[in-house]
Parts: structure tokens; C-alpha cells; sequence
């Protein structure tokens, strides 16, 4: 197996495999940072290393992430997908993109304590899925909630475009999961009976998705200005209601 790594970034190199003129061979993602062979400084050549990659394919290959307790083996083409969805994978923090700017970046079943730990002030646990939080509309990008269901951790992103409000709720796990689960949204008067409200049910996205794009869509729940600024109080905050399914 040894044989098989990339010299430049030591990953086990998996189809397609380019290879120089002297038959040296390397990772196709290096291969595209790199002009001349690292092992003797010869141009690449435009064939692969068929030989390899047959031989490639019949082995199998452990999850990278077996340090991490991952006990999954698999022929080359199956254990890249496995590991682009495995639970022991490090995971980045959701507030990462965010003006926190978090760094963290560790397994999933330790995510939920380092949110309490760090954002505790934007997080909520939800009971049988449901859960009220206040949104704070005044400016165009309402803070982010992390949200504690059924076991699994979502996060609430809002934004306030052309005077309508896109509300959206990303699942935060494996990308295959991401649109198992859908969520009713509902808006109303804070401290006020529940006269004034509006509620929207969408599809959660995988946290993996660009938030821009599923608001560009729109691919989210999307409430009117006529309709949510109803709902706001004086401050322009709004009480929100989340039951996710």
C-alpha cells in the first residue's frame, strides 16, 4: 500500500492516475498543481497508468479517518465517496462563515458541545423538534441560530433582501442527509396572541449548499415585507417558531 501513495501529498492515489515520461506517477489532484514530475523534474505525459489503476481498483482501501474509530474498507472508487460522507470526518464549525470567523474543526458528535461552549448565546435545543427563538430583523443579515433535533444539529440562516425576508434551514451532518428532514417556520408579534403570523414550510438544505445561491433561487422559505413587517414589533423583532420533521 505504501507503494501506492502520492509523493507530494502521501494520499493513497486512486483513477485517474497521470504519470511522466519516466513512468513516475502522481495524485490527479496534485497533478493540477504541479508542471514538471516531483520524483525526477520530467514533463507528465498526456496517458495514464493503466496497469495501476486496474490494480487500483481491486484493492481495498481503509477509510483515512480510521484513527477516528471509522472502520469502513473499500474498493478505490467506493471509500472516496465514503469519506466525503463519513461521521468521522472533521467537520467545520457553521458559524465559520459567519462574522465569528470560528476555526473549529473536529467530528460531528463533539460539534454540539463546542457550539454550547463557544456560541451559547446563539444556539436552542429543540423538544420534539420544535423550538421558539426571536429574530432580530433590523439589519440585512439577522443572527444565526445552531439548532439542537432529534439528535442531529441544524442551522438557521435568515436574510433580509429587498425588503423580504429568505429563511432557510441547513442540516448539519453527511451531504447525503440533507434534504431528509423538512421544517415549518412560522413569524409572529412577540408577546402578542398569534393573530398577527405567517408560516412557510420548506425542505432543510445540506449545510454544505451556498446559502447564496438557495436564496438567488429562491430555494427557501420566503416571507413577504407586507407580511412579516406585520408580524415585527417596534424594533423590528420577530418571534419565530421552528418544528423540524
Amino acid at each position: 500500500m505504501a507503494e501506492l501513495k502520492c509523493p507530494v501529498c502521501m494520499r493513497y492515489m486512486r483513477p485517474p492516475i497521470p504519470m511522466c515520461q519516466n513512468g513516475h506517477n502522481i495524485c490527479n489532484t496534485c497533478r493540477q498543481e504541479v508542471n514538471l514530475c516531483p520524483s525526477c523534474r520530467q514533463e507528465f505525459v498526456e496517458s495514464r497508468c493503466w496497469i495501476l489503476e486496474n490494480i487500483v481498483q481491486k484493492i481495498q482501501y481503509r477509510c483515512q479517518y480510521y484513527t477516528k474509530g471509522c472502520e469502513v474498507s473499500a474498493a478505490g472508487h467506493d471509500i472516496a465517496f465514503h469519506e466525503a460522507h463519513c461521521l468521522h470526518r472533521p467537520f467545520r464549525c457553521p458559524f465559520a462563515d459567519g462574522t465569528t470567523m470560528c476555526r473549529w474543526r473536529d467530528e460531528l458528535s463533539v460539534m454540539w458541545d463546542h457550539i454550547q461552549h463557544k456560541h451559547s448565546s446563539q444556539c436552542v435545543t429543540a423538544a420534539q423538534g420544535k423550538c421558539t427563538f426571536t429574530l432580530n430583523c433590523s439589519g440585512p443579515r439577522p443572527p444565526r441560530i445552531a439548532l439542537s433535533a432529534w439528535g442531529e444539529i441544524f442551522f438557521v440562516v435568515s436574510r433580509v433582501m429587498n425588503f423580504d425576508l429568505y429563511f432557510c434551514v441547513l442540516y448539519v451532518g453527511p451531504r447525503t442527509k440533507g434534504s431528509i428532514y423538512s421544517y415549518t417556520v412560522t413569524v409572529s408579534r412577540r408577546g402578542r396572541c398569534a393573530r398577527k403570523s405567517a408560516t412557510v414550510c420548506h425542505v432543510t438544505k445540506s449545510y454544505f449548499t451556498d446559502v447564496q445561491n438557495i436564496f438567488r433561487n429562491p430555494d427557501c422559505a420566503v416571507f413577504p415585507y407586507g407580511i412579516w413587517n406585520r408580524c415585527a414589533d417596534s424594533h423590528m423583532k420577530l418571534s419565530c417558531e421552528v418544528d423540524i420533521r
